[in-house]
């Protein structure tokens, strides 16, 4: 074999490794993007699912909160449970008597732990009074910041007179926003209830109380089929069941409840200067 025919089989063989070395190469490029379009389309899945799952268990949770949310129903309902009021062909309370010692509780718990807001209403400008119309259910007022800018708050000393709320300290108004806080009743309809949940039963222990005083002064000269003492139980009971409500709400109450808080200088506005006229 010549030399001239080795050079050309080296050659030959050269350019056979280089096919085989670029097509080994283009197929792993070729296998990399399959995997990568793989992996992008099973990532994509992936978020798909979770989206879905995470949608479904907000769903579940929001279903929850609705069937586990307290509503004048639900309270009603515990109350006829623990009364044993359960036969609904034989109660011994209507829908509307219930209704009324749950409000009637509710307005006790009111007067005791009212719930604490705030408002921020528009005052007039040149004028000191300030129209509070617009708060409703509200027990008392206890505090009013005006200018709302300011910090610390400025709290303005004030008196109130039916809707209107006159300042009687300060700068006076020049149209800009107050801060109103104040004490309201609470809310409780078919729809939402605003009482804490930490609180609700012992709305419940007042509302019984109160169904079974009415109901032992209802009983008195009528034939009852637990005999003579029928009314005396149910006043004894439902007594007891008050002295306890009230007894809580005394003690929870905030006007028999030292207030911890702490001092702080308030901000001062800058007062105009006075200069002496030396009269001759």
């Amino acid at each position: 074999m010549t030399i001239v025919e080795t050079s050309l089989r080296g050659v030959s063989r050269q350019a056979n490794d280089a096919a085989i070395s670029y097509e080994f190469i283009r197929d792993c490029f070729a296998a990399l993007a399959k995997t990568k379009e793989i992996a992008r389309l099973s990532g994509q899945e992936r978020t798909r699912k979770d989206t879905e799952n995470r949608a479904s268990e907000a769903g579940e949770l929001a279903k929850t909160k609705e069937e586990n949310k307290t509503t004048l129903t639900k309270l009603k309902e515990y109350v006829r449970i623990d009364l044993h009021d359960n036969d609904s062909n034989n109660y011994r309370w209507d829908d509307s008597e219930i209704e009324r010692h749950i409000l009637h509780a509710t307005n006790d718990l009111s007067i005791a732990i009212p719930l604490q807001r705030t408002a921020t209403i528009p005052t007039t400008g040149g004028s000191r009074d300030v129209d509070i119309s617009q708060i409703t259910d509200r027990i008392s007022i206890y505090a009013a910041g005006y200018p709302l800018h300011l910090f610390p708050r400025y709290y303005r000393r004030f008196i109130v007179n039916t809707n209107v709320l006159t300042l009687t300290d300060g700068p006076v108004p020049n149209g800009e926003n107050i801060c109103i806080y104040y004490k309201k009743a609470y809310s409780v309809t078919e729809a939402e209830s605003e009482i804490p949940s930490h609180l609700e039963e012992l709305v419940i222990c007042g509302a019984c109380g109160y169904a079974a005083v009415e109901l032992a002064i209802y009983s008195v000269n009528r034939i009852n089929t637990g005999g003579d003492y029928t009314a005396k139980e149910f006043l004894r009971w439902g007594e007891a069941k008050i002295n306890y409500f009230r007894g809580e709400l005394k003690k929870r109450g905030h006007n028999n409840r030292l207030r911890i808080n702490r001092l702080y200088r308030a901000y001062q506005l800058p007062f105009p200067k006075i200069s002496a006229v030396k009269q001759f």
